[in-house]
This record gives structure tokens, C-alpha cells and sequence, in this order.
């Protein structure tokens, strides 16, 4: 779980496989679903196709149901409506929504903030801060940002703290165009101070986020040249390590 702080987070996926392997074959189901669901969450994160992720999210899924690992289900669960409403199969075709064939946003929610269950609450809104942005919707992002407060003090040393400040520090810089409010351009910046504090240590994983973020900061500066080369570094470093979920909205952002 800490590997991707310093090597290619694409190397934690095979070894989380293996473990969930080990724990069937051991009989410890407690650990084998937890390594099947790590194991998801990084595949979805490195960029890995989603219909294969939907899949083994899906199959790994009702194992966590046959094996009464409940606890499990509740992280794994947002995880995999995310991805359904990414491939269309969101219900009532509403993608910003973590509701559909797998869970009800309000219901998981309710259930997490009853049991005090910080996890859980945090990976919905960080799943719909970032579906938030994909689609366009600021004033749904800027509720998960507020909501999203305390994020990366329970997920401190997890992969999804990255994503989750990659798409905090994007949206900030999206309301800061928007508003012209001063607060969201310093959101943005501290995302952008963590990301390339992180970049120096683990580049294939952080080099093009931070780039990305920069490039989105220079643009609302009004720095043209600067902003599309950034958008290149962002595009380049993020197809050569394999990022395409990443590299697709850098091309999308630099057009």
C-alpha cells in the first residue's frame, strides 16, 4: 500500500492479487477480500480498461457478499458504481449519482455517518468530487471539496489521497476561473505543492498530475504558452507510464 510513493503504482496489482489468492487458499477470507478490493481500486486508478475492472469488481463483489465481509463491501462498493456511471450504467442515466445496480449513495452514506464510519463517507464524496469535475458540474465539486475537508487525514497513506487531491486541486482551479474567488486558486495551489512534492519521489505516478495542475494554474493566470506546454508534458509523461484515464482529460483540457 505504500509502494506508489515510490515505484509505478501498476506494480502493487499483480502482489494484490496474489494476496487475495493466498487468503481463499488459507481459508482467511478477511484478508483475501480486502487484497480483492485494494486490488480493484488500483487497476481503476493506474487506468486499467473499465469494462475488465467492472468485471472483477463486480465478481469480487459477490464474493464479499457470500464471505460476510461486509466492512469490505461498504469501501469497495462506491468504487464500482463510479465506474458503472462512467461506462453508462448509472440509474436514471444520471452520472453524478452513486446510485444504481451495486448501491444508493444515501443510503451507504447515512448508514457510514451513523457508524461514524470516516472511510466510507470520504470515498463517496471524493467519487463524486471527481465525477463532479469529469462532467462538468462545479457547484456538485465545490459541495464535495467542503464536504471532502477531512479526506486525506483517513486515507493518509492510501493511493486514492492523490487522486483525490488531483481532483480537488482541478476543480478548485475550475472555480477559481469561474468565481474569480481568491479561496479556490490557494486550494488549487496546495494541491499543487503536494503533487509535485510528490512528483520528486515517484514521478511515473505524480510527474504528469502536477503538470497537468500547473498547466491548469497557468491558463487562469493567462499564461498561453506556458499553459500549452504544460498540457504537452502532462500528455506525454501520462502515456508513457500508462495513465490513459489521465492522458485523455490532459488532451481534453489542452484542446
Amino acid at each position: 500500500f505504500l509502494t506508489h510513493w515510490k515505484e509505478h503504482a501498476a506494480v502493487t496489482i499483480e502482489p494484490l492479487l496474489c494476496c487475495y489468492r493466498v487468503g481463499r487458499e488459507s481459508g482467511d477470507n478477511e484478508y483475501a477480500m480486502y487484497s480483492a478490493m485494494n486490488y480493484c481500486i488500483h487497476s481503476f486508478l493506474c487506468g486499467r480498461k473499465l469494462s475488465k475492472v467492472e468485471k472483477d469488481m463486480d465478481v469480487f463483489g459477490q464474493q464479499m457478499k457470500e464471505c460476510g465481509q461486509e466492512g469490505t463491501l461498504y469501501f469497495h462498493q462506491p468504487f464500482h458504481q463510479a465506474v458503472l456511471n462512467l461506462i453508462g450504467r448509472s440509474e436514471g442515466l444520471d452520472p453524478l449519482v452513486l446510485k444504481g445496480e451495486v448501491m444508493d449513495q444515501d443510503k451507504l452514506l447515512q448508514a457510514a455517518i451513523e457508524t461514524n464510519n470516516h472511510i466510507c463517507s470520504s470515498n463517496i464524496y471524493f467519487l463524486r468530487l471527481m465525477l463532479a469535475y469529469l462532467f462538468g458540474d462545479y457547484e456538485l465539486g465545490k459541495e464535495m471539496i467542503e464536504r471532502s475537508s477531512h479526506f486525506s487525514e483517513y486515507m493518509t497513506s492510501m493511493i486514492h489521497v492523490t487522486t483525490y487531491t488531483l481532483y480537488k486541486g482541478l476543480m478548485a482551479f475550475a472555480l477559481a476561473q469561474k468565481t474569480q474567488e481568491k479561496k479556490w486558486e490557494k486550494h488549487g495551489q496546495r494541491a499543487l505543492q503536494n503533487m509535485k512534492k510528490w512528483a520528486k519521489h515517484a514521478p511515473s505516478n505524480y510527474l504528469h498530475k502536477a503538470m497537468l495542475l500547473e498547466a491548469e494554474h497557468a491558463a487562469i493566470q493567462g499564461k498561453v504558452s506556458k499553459t500549452i506546454k504544460l498540457y504537452d508534458i502532462a500528455i506525454s509523461h501520462a502515456k508513457q507510464h500508462g495513465y490513459i484515464q489521465e492522458e485523455a482529460l490532459a488532451y481534453e483540457r489542452a484542446a
